[in-house]
């Protein structure tokens, strides 16, 4: 830094236009990785056990939120499936409202994609799937978790 005399005679370094354009590039840069390391890629796969017409899956963990991106199923016979968005596992009877996914015509492989922000869940919520059919054998689901209050750095 070059050193300026000032009116009083006291010496004061006084940064130059490229040491304070560093500075505050260097705080720019750790503030967006700060900001991305809360973000991670989740998935949650495997068997359903036991093999179930219905299969309610919590998701994610207090404190954080999912952006959806992928949900498939292994079914026992060809049949359809739907996602729900659900608190839990409804009881019998009760009337499903949180629609998010008919996964198309009658197989044993169902696979369902989102996109752009389409499906945020936030805590305590999760996915409650349904076949029409036959059994749920196996499942998986890919997301970005991100901390619930910074939700925004999950948005595509």
């Amino acid at each position: 830094m070059p050193e300026i005399v000032i009116q009083a005679g006291a010496k004061v370094n006084i940064p130059s236009r490229s040491e304070i354009r560093d500075d505050v590039a260097a705080v720019w840069n750790e503030r967006q990785r700060a900001a991305m390391r809360t973000l991670k890629y989740m998935t949650e796969a495997g068997p359903v056990t036991p093999a179930a017409v219905s299969v309610f899956i919590p998701l994610p963990n207090p404190g954080y939120m999912w952006n959806l991106k992928l949900i498939s199923a292994q079914l026992s016979a060809s049949a359809t499936l739907q996602a729900f968005i659900a608190s839990s596992a409804p009881s019998t009877g009760s009337v499903l409202t949180r629609l998010i996914s008919n996964f198309g015509a009658a197989a044993t492989s169902q696979v369902v994609t989102f996109s752009s922000s389409q499906v945020q869940l936030r805590p305590d919520e999760g996915i409650f799937l349904l076949a029409s059919t036959g059994t749920i054998t196996a499942l998986f689901i890919a997301a970005e978790e991100a901390m619930a209050e910074r939700q925004g750095i999950a948005y595509d």
